[in-house]
């Protein structure tokens, strides 16, 4: 009996860790287990036996299932490029000698070109010329 309570509090105390986990990603199972009055060494040992692991809650939390994580970081633009106005270019595509394309919506000339300037860079040299 007493048995029973303790795996059904391990239980109840994971469950609140991950639905808790949704809306604090700082969260620790060992405060959660102070919370519900449960052994973080006993929580452990349940943990592992059951094959849950805190990293990959953690992780499916940043990463929902299913969902592909991406390598690539979207680049938001500033609010109103006032001060290149005069050299502001809208739609550009770009495709480099590796094969990777470059879309940009809108962006000033000199920003550009250091784009190019950064991906074409090798050894401290430009490859394009």
């Amino acid at each position: 009996m007493e048995q029973q309570t303790a795996l059904n509090r391990y239980e109840q105390t994971w469950l609140r860790f991950t639905k808790e986990l949704k809306s604090n990603p700082s969260i620790t199972l060992r405060g959660i287990c102070r919370i519900m009055h449960t052994s973080p060494y006993g929580m452990s040992s349940w943990v592992s036996r059951n094959g849950y692991s805190v990293a990959k809650a953690k992780a499916s939390i940043s990463n929902p299932v299913g969902e592909i994580p991406s390598t690539f970081v979207r680049i938001e633009p500033k609010d109103e490029p006032h001060i290149y106005r005069d050299s502001l270019l809208s739609g550009i595509s770009i495709t480099f000698n590796s094969g990777t394309t470059v879309n940009i919506k809108q962006g000033d000339a000199d920003s550009v070109i250091r784009i190019i300037s950064l991906y074409e860079r090798k050894d401290g040299e430009l490859c394009i010329r």
